[in-house]
C-alpha cells in the first residue's frame, strides 16, 4: 500500500514509524 503523507504530518519519518502503511512520497512505494 502506498499513500501520500498528509501535510499535517510535519515529520514524515515519525509518521512512517507510527503508520507503517504510509511512506514519504520521495522514498517510493515501500521500496525497503
Amino acid at each position: 500500500m502506498w499513500c501520500k503523507i498528509p501535510d499535517r504530518w510535519a515529520c514524515p519519518s515519525c509518521a512512517v514509524r507510527e503508520k507503517p502503511d504510509f511512506v514519504p512520497v520521495w522514498e517510493g512505494p515501500r521500496a525497503k
